[in-house]
């Protein structure tokens, strides 16, 4: 039962959930402090900290509801193409998956009720539930729709964490408009979910060798770039490594499929594509330079690497 429920809200990839929103807030943190709103000394202590790892905490949960969903809305079409899904398999009822979904949808609620988080991040959380509703029920209808509304899923939670900053900051009396160059990395990260997602589509029917137009989505990692360039270079090298890093691995994660392969090929490189998000998410979680932000995003990534080495992984069935 415990692996079935691994299985379910696929393990390897939860450590990459609390990184979009702790991207956003630190984005919003560096806005503030690359305009002078506020500075360093005024950016230590409780008030900031809570809203910053209750969004990460609520986002890991949201990313799981959706994941309950995914399977719940989807189990006719895992049947037919004989997924190795816990419902498929009878390791788990449909109605045990729709309490974990509701659980995981409570759980969330009550993170950002507990820790007062603001009006804006409420925003931003319905924003991340309706993408995931709209994504799991139409992506069959149309595949372009569906590849965004998968990449939204994501950065809205990367627009939640960010709102959840902002908000906290606007309630304690900082006046400044909410930096649009975000959006530069919600185009990014959408985008970037998009070609993971387009590379995964028929991955159990994958055969011939990929087309050069595959290579050429990885492009989509730099255009987070566009949204730190007015930035003080203290706070904009690491990002724009960090995205021209992603674009390399992205080629060559993807080169051993440009010949023949086989289905589990497929599902390896679409697993090191997912996982590669967390690099992206460092880039920019760890822009402010402060240990509220790193803490918790070296901890995602500590566990990233302990299910990668271990025996999780398999256990999990990804």
């Amino acid at each position: 039962m415990k692996n079935a429920y691994l299985k379910l809200f696929r393990l390897p990839n939860l450590p990459t959930a609390p990184g979009d929103a702790l991207a956003g807030a630190a984005f919003v943190l560096c806005f503030a402090l690359n305009t002078g709103v506020v500075k360093f000394a005024d950016v230590n202590g409780l008030w900031l900290g809570i809203p910053i790892i209750a969004s990460a905490f609520a986002a890991l949960f949201l990313y799981m509801y959706g994941l309950a969903d995914n399977d719940i809305v989807g189990v006719n079409e895992d049947i037919a193409n004989n997924s190795p899904r816990p419902i498929v398999l009878g390791e788990i009822t449909l109605n045990q998956a729709k309490i974990a979904r509701a659980i995981c949808l409570v759980i969330a609620c009550v993170i950002g009720f507990v820790a007062n988080l603001s009006l804006e991040w409420c925003f931003g959380a319905i924003g991340i539930v309706a993408c995931v509703w709209f994504y799991n029920r139409f992506k069959n209808k149309c595949k372009l729709i569906g590849l965004l509304a998968m990449g939204l899923c994501r950065s809205m939670s990367l627009l939640a964490g960010a709102l959840a900053v902002y908000g906290a900051m606007l309630g304690t009396g900082y006046e400044f408009s909410f930096p649009l160059e975000i959006l530069y990395l919600m185009l990014g990260w959408t985008g970037y979910i998009a070609a993971v997602t387009y590379l995964a589509y028929d991955e159990h029917n994958a055969k011939a060798g990929l087309g050069f137009h595959y290579y050429l989505l990885g492009l989509v990692s730099l255009i987070p770039i566009l949204g730190v360039l007015k930035f003080h270079p203290t706070f904009r090298l690491l990002p724009i490594i960090v995205c021209a890093f992603m674009f390399v691995r992205w080629i060559l994660v993807l080169a051993p499929l440009k010949n023949e392969h086989t289905p589990a090929d497929r599902r390896k490189a679409v697993g090191q594509t997912i996982s590669a998000l967390i690099y992206l998410q460092l880039g920019f979680a760890l822009m402010p330079q402060l240990p509220i932000f790193y803490v918790p995003m070296l901890i995602c990534f500590a566990i990233a690497y302990l299910i990668k080495a271990s025996k999780a992984r398999v256990i999990s069935g990804s």
